[in-house]
């Protein structure tokens, strides 16, 4: 059939359609916002989408491209469907031609007020839809989720104007998260509106990172949104409790702790009065104790060294590794309890928000909205928004090749962060080749290397098999879109998993790969 009459709300909205299909201009301003459930009929929602589609690969609208990208999509649609839809041109074109000025203030004005309108019909049918389930709490909910229909006025600014050159030099906003020892010193203070990528090998401990940024966040009183969809509250509970009371999960008794020492202080040949030891540690012929037994540490009298390196002198200092052995309590107790009591007292409040999705239940877009209506209905209004992790959200959009559904997943989340003024953190997984490899690159990304573009910060976590036994990785930089980096340059810092002690103390290396093998039977290959 062939529509003859329309209402004026369905001219109103053939009108806004119209503007989007002729106007490059209203269409860039109003694209952050539009959807097309705005639009009320299965027609004009199509044909929304298809200049929606047009308007993101090419960047304006499509104006008489639009009958070209019908006439490509007629075989797929139904007779009927082809019938109303050539009409609906029909009367658009007719539109167009009988508007005298068609500017985009004109399309803007016509078209904030009929978004607010169906924005507030939608929710308001979902509501009642909940409300006939007898389901509250949903219908709450639906009529909660506000969209945001004003189209934002941009006001450039120049880089010279005094609010700006205020802000710059004396400004002293020292950065939402800032890390501790030479792993600050590498990566420096990390900013609201930033968007960092923790990359690493799977099942490398990409989670306990992110976990400690978070914990260290509260630490400086921010406020942190963890979102993890790999692991349940109970698991991410465990580690919390590990970390706060550095105990550990498989009971009381003596545990190895690593901790930096100098080379000289080992092999005997420091020559300073303010030495520790009268003994050496490394045997005639070159061997250790064995460092993984606590019995065995416990029972030495060597103590590491780390006078000249407090005092700043590493011109003395030669950085190496020992351990010492501590005794810890079972963490179940009562007495535990309490600590973890005095964690939030100290803080006054909680400091860190838990949410477990399952995998690719939910997009990023999904799980932000969740966030903005928790921040409305209780005023607890994040810092640091953390997602564990973006590859396993559901997609934004759906594309044929899985790169281009993680490219726009990534992509979103850079811009939501930013809009809700948060700094967003996300592992990245490094490539399949970046399991063996002692330091990876910037092309070790897997799955799309896009993500690179879309993200202000890339920190690298490298570890060998033999750092791995010595209870140690590498912190690096693959990515700083605010400051210069090197590489080579990584920050080797200390960790005890067993008591979720994830950043125990760090210090500047500069690796070269050839340097570093992946077995000590490669080494030993090499030596000979």
């Amino acid at each position: 059939m062939r529509l003859t009459k329309v209402s004026e709300d369905t001219r109103l909205e053939e009108t806004i359609l119209m503007g989007m299909i002729v106007s490059s201009e209203f269409l860039a301003d109003i694209r952050p916002v539009v959807d097309h459930v705005f639009f009320t009929s299965s027609y004009t929602q199509e044909l929304c989408n298809w200049t929606l589609d047009y308007f993101d690969n090419h960047q304006k609208a499509p104006f008489t491209m639009i009958e070209s990208i019908f006439e490509s999509k007629k075989d797929s649609l139904d007779r009927e469907d082809v019938s109303v839809i050539s009409g609906l041109l029909q009367r658009i074109n007719k539109l167009y031609t009988n508007l005298e000025d068609p500017n985009p203030e004109f399309f803007s004005k016509l078209a904030v007020p009929f978004f607010e309108k169906r924005d507030l019909q939608i929710r308001l049918d979902k509501a009642n839809g909940f409300l006939s389930q007898g389901n509250l709490e949903e219908a709450k909910n639906a009529l909660e989720e506000k969209r945001t229909v004003q189209i934002e006025e941009f006001e450039p600014v120049s880089p010279t104007q005094d609010s700006v050159v205020n802000e710059a030099i004396f400004s002293e906003e020292s950065g939402c998260l800032i890390l501790p020892g030479a792993v600050g010193e590498m990566i420096g203070p990390l900013e609201k509106k930033w968007f960092v990528a923790v990359q690493a090998p799977m099942k490398r401990g990409k989670t306990q990172i992110l976990q400690e940024m978070a914990i260290l966040s509260a630490f400086q009183r921010k406020r942190v949104w963890f979102v993890t969809m790999e692991m349940n509250k109970k698991n991410m509970g465990h580690r919390f409790v590990k970390r706060v009371t550095g105990c550990s999960e498989a009971g009381p008794g003596r545990y190895v702790v690593p901790t930096f020492d100098c080379r000289l202080n080992q092999d005997g040949s420091c020559l300073s009065k303010n030495r520790c030891n009268q003994i050496t540690l490394i045997g005639e012929d070159g061997s250790y104790p064995d460092y993984t037994d606590p019995d065995v540490i416990a029972g030495l009298a060597y103590k590491p060294c780390t006078y000249c390196r407090d005092l700043g002198d590493k011109r003395i200092w030669e950085q190496s590794l020992w351990y010492s052995a501590v005794t810890k309590g079972d963490y179940k107790s009562k007495s535990m309890m309490k600590r973890i009591a005095a964690f939030e007292e100290m803080y006054g409040e909680p400091y860190i928000k838990f949410v477990n999705y399952p995998k690719f239940s939910k997009s990023i877009t999904e799980i932000m909205n969740e966030y903005r209506r928790y921040r409305d209905r209780t005023g607890w209004v994040a810092d640091v928004f953390i997602v564990d992790y973006l590859d396993i959200t559901a997609p934004e959009k759906h594309y044929a090749q899985s790169r281009d559904t993680i490219d726009s997943n990534w992509k979103t989340a850079a811009g939501l962060f930013d809009q809700e003024n948060v700094l967003g953190i996300s592992p990245a997984q490094g490539s399949r080749a970046s399991i063996k490899k002692a330091l990876m690159e910037e092309d070790d990304t897997s799955e799309d290397i896009r993500k690179l573009a879309h993200i202000d910060v890339c920190i690298s976590m490298n570890q060998t098999r033999l750092e791995k036994r010595k209870k140690c990785y590498r912190l690096g930089l693959l990515a700083h879109r605010h400051r210069n980096f090197d590489v080579n340059t990584n920050a080797l810092v200390l960790w005890q998993l067993q008591l979720g002690q994830i950043m125990m103390d760090s210090t500047t290396v500069f690796i070269q790969e050839e340097e570093y093998t992946q077995s000590d039977e490669k080494k030993k290959g090499r030596k000979k």
